[in-house]
């Protein structure tokens, strides 16, 4: 499969995006999530060859640009808006992943996007409620002890000091890493293999070739601080989605619990899945399961 590798002006950004165009007239666009980008879906991807793909950097992930700071994840979707209208994609099937998902539920709110919406698929979708109980503030001083204990000689070490973490989800420990100032280069690998292992593949580890390309994806994030506080202030309130949708969540996810994606699932008046053994990162965990459904969603 030749994917191809573009950039588009947006604004005063240039957005990065992997583009495949195939054999028909059906669109997927797909949007990553927090500390990800377009690479977190190219395993997926792989699996719809004759499809036309769009999976984008967000600002200030990956190889996009980060001119501009984002102040509401309505910047992402603004950006992403006009994503869709340059390159004039109509009657898709969206796809996001956690982050994403806020992403795609305000894009589905948008006049002049909705109706070229033509149906999507939520992967352990944020967007029921923010996250502020137990937050940064709260769990910074916590965090800074365990820091300060971490050996990244000793990898194993690190996971048994993160037991004691196992109650606090992904998105809180990226805030305390904010909190304390800890951005951009300072992000080295090790700290991320350990967090990715702990709380983003804890049921199935992807290919070593994907894993790191993942965990450079993380070292590329610019706007950690800015999605913290997103992450703190964020709800979808926009009610009842207006097309077919499904919400494909992990048992096991440590992100975002899997009784938010019922939740959330409720309120669009989307199906629910609740997928066993199966953690946050569902394109893992259940690759098969989410193309799959993905193709059923494109050929309707």
């Amino acid at each position: 499969m030749n994917l191809k590798r573009n950039y588009i002006d947006i604004k005063d950004e240039k957005i990065f995006y992997l583009e495949n165009e195939g054999r028909s007239d059906k669109n997927i666009l797909f949007i990553h999530g927090n500390m990800y980008s377009s690479s977190c879906f190219i395993e997926v991807i792989k699996s719809l060859k004759n499809y036309n793909i769009f999976a984008p950097d967000m600002r200030g992930y990956g190889n996009s640009s980060y001119n501009n700071k984002i102040t509401s994840i309505g910047d992402f979707a603004s950006d992403i808006k006009e994503f869709i209208l340059k390159l004039n994609i109509n009657n898709f099937t969206m796809v996001s992943w956690s982050l994403g998902a806020g992403v795609a539920l305000e894009l589905s709110r948008d006049e002049e996007i909705k109706y070229r919406i033509k149906n999507q698929i939520l992967l352990a979708p944020f967007g029921y409620a923010p996250f502020k109980i137990n937050g940064a503030d709260l769990l910074a001083n916590n965090f800074q002890e365990y820091l300060s204990n971490f050996d990244f000689i000793n990898p194993q070490k690190n996971m048994e000091i993160l037991k004691g973490l196992m109650t606090f989800n992904m998105n809180l420990i990226e805030d305390s890493f904010a909190s304390m100032g800890m951005k951009g280069d300072e992000l080295k690998k090790d700290n991320i293999r350990i967090l990715f292992k702990t709380f983003i593949y804890n049921v199935n580890m992807p290919g070593q070739e994907e894993f790191e390309r993942n965990i450079d994806s993380a070292i590329k994030q610019r706007n950690l601080e800015e999605v913290a506080e997103i992450l703190r202030d964020y709800k979808y309130c926009g009610g009842k989605l207006n097309t077919r949708s499904a919400v494909l969540h992990g048992y096991d996810d440590r992100v975002i619990s899997y009784m938010d994606g019922r939740f959330l699932a409720d309120e669009l008046g989307s199906k629910f899945e609740k997928l066993d053994d199966c953690g946050h990162s569902v394109m893992t965990d259940k690759k098969d399961f989410v193309v799959k459904t993905i193709k059923n969603f494109v050929e309707e």
